[in-house]
Formats: C-alpha cells, structure tokens, sequence
C-alpha cells in the first residue's frame, strides 16, 4: 500500500484511496490498513469510495468478505448509512428468541436529534412502528419505561429549577423512590435546563449520580446512568458505554464494534480519550480486552499508538 502498517496513512485524495485499498485487499490477507485510510475521511466520502471503488474494481464488501467475523462487520458498515445501521441495529437487538435489552436500552436512549430519522427508517425496512414494536418487546420494570418514554418525547420541555430540584429530593426520600419523577426528568427536560437542575440539585442536596445508583439497580441503574451522562455531556455517555462493553468477564465484542460505527466520527481523539479517563486509560482497556478487530476499533477513534 505504500507505507508500512507502523507508518500513519496521510489523507490523499478520494481517488487515490480508492486505489490504495485495491492495492490492499488484493493481497487478500486481513489487514489493517483498510481503516488506517478509511478513518480520515467522512461518512459521505467513504461512501463515495465505496461507489468509485465499485466501479473500477468490484463490489467492495466482496473484496472484504476475507477478513475475519468482526472485522468484516466493522470494515463493511464503515460505509453504511448511520440511520439505516441504527435502525437495522434495533431491530436485531429485538428480533429472535429474546430481546437484547442491553443493546436496546442505549439504542433507544442515544438517539439524540436522529430519534425521528431513525424511526421513519425503521418503518420503510421492517413496515412496522418502532414505538410499538419497543413495547411489545418490553416489561414493566423501570428502565422499559424509560426508553418507552425516550420514544414519546424529544428532552424540550422547561421547568423551574428549584422547583424541580426539589421534586427530585422528595421523589428520591419517598418510601420507594419516585421513578416516574426521575423518568419524566431524564425523557422530557431539554438538556441545557436539565443540566441546571442537576446543578442545583447537587448544591443544595447531594451527588444526582449517586442518587441514581443508591435507589435503582440492574438495567435500570445502567439506564438511567446512561441517559444522565447523555443529557449533561454526550461523549462521556459513550465512555460509559465503552467502558461497560470492556469491563468484567468477556467483552460485549459486537456492542463495542457498533458503538464505534455509530459514534466514533462525532467523537474523535481527544474528546473520546478524556471522557474516558474516569475509567483509566481507553487505548490499554481495549488492546487488554480485545484482538486484531480491538486495534481497529482505536484506529477508528483515532487512538492508534
């Protein structure tokens, strides 16, 4: 390819990375370099390498079909389209014998301003309503109510700080904390409001996250937990969910591999490496973790060393 696997790729042009990965994946052996050149451009730009690449030299997921289960999956929806990737995704969380809830549980809650995209898209693929489909799927404990209240709303509404500061003291000093009081909060307040409510929260009672893992456990602790850290700051809710994918016996390998694609163009380098330190150090906890699909998953961070 021109340069050896230690050497970083430098961005060229679109034409000649088109030629580069044919020189690559001729030799039919799994390689890295393939990300090493994909990572510097853009979801439109790699698609557009994908068309070009098509029509000088073949269908490009074919030519990738050698690289092992993982790193086919990363390599080969590097260039598919974030909606249709999320709304496929969902729908494989809860398809065959039982419902991933897990993965569906940060599926739903991070959808962000994609939420309405991603549902119209779920509807052409699987001609059936997302919203539906999730409670059909779910139970009654607290963290299904939370996604199936994340469904119905989009985090607009405002509210009185104090006021809602101190809902949340007493919702959380009742006999049996007040979930619907924490879901209404985490669902339905717009972020910039919800970060000023926790900050007074947290000045005149104590620590919100604390609060949280004290009254809820299980999913619903995770859930919740996750969708604070989304709503205060984005990326340190993808920390979370890295470091959860690592962390203990056995690494959530596919999780981590679609958490990548989904969210490793918005959240590059430095901003992923920070967010994460709370945690330790991201680039050792995967190398630690994973195999040759975990070094393209740093490269795709940005995070190769």
């Amino acid at each position: 390819m021109g340069c050896a696997p230690e050497t970083p790729y430098v961005r060229t042009t679109i034409g000649q990375a088109v030629t580069d990965l044919n020189v690559d994946l001729s030799s039919k052996k799994p390689s890295l370099e393939y990300f090493r050149v994909m990572t510097h451009f853009d979801l439109s730009e790699r698609q557009q390498i994908n068309r070009e690449y098509s029509v000088k030299y073949g269908d490009l997921a074919a030519d990738l079909a050698h690289f092992p289960l993982l790193l086919n999956y990363l390599a080969v929806n590097y260039f598919e389209d974030r909606i249709t990737l999320w709304a496929k995704s969902i729908h494989n969380a809860m398809d065959g014998l039982g419902t991933n809830e897990h993965e569906l549980i940060w599926l739903i809650l991070l959808q962000s301003s994609d939420q309405q995209q991603i549902a119209e898209k779920y509807t052409e693929l699987f001609s059936e309503n997302l919203s539906q489909r999730v409670h059909q799927e779910t139970n009654t404990q607290n963290w299904a109510k939370l996604i199936r209240c994340k469904l119905r709303n989009k985090n607009e509404m405002e509210v009185d700080v104090n006021e809602m500061a101190d809902r949340i003291d007493k919702a959380a000093n009742a006999m049996l904390a007040d979930s619907a009081c924490f879901i209404n909060l985490l669902c339905k307040v717009e972020p910039h409001c919800y970060r000023e409510v926790i900050q007074r929260y947290q000045e005149e009672y104590e620590n919100f996250e604390g609060v949280l893992k004290k009254e809820f456990f299980g999913n619903t602790e995770y859930a919740f937990l996750l969708m604070n850290d989304w709503l205060i700051n984005p990326v340190t809710a993808v920390a979370r969910l890295i470091n959860r994918f690592i962390e203990g016996i056995g690494t959530m390998d596919q999780q981590l591999c679609l958490c990548t694609l989904l969210f490793s163009d918005r959240y590059k380098k430095g901003l992923i490496r920070t967010a994460y330190k709370k945690y330790g150090s991201m680039v050792e906890d995967v190398k630690f973790d994973t195999l040759l699909y975990g070094k393209a998953v740093l490269i795709m961070w940005g995070l190769e060393e």
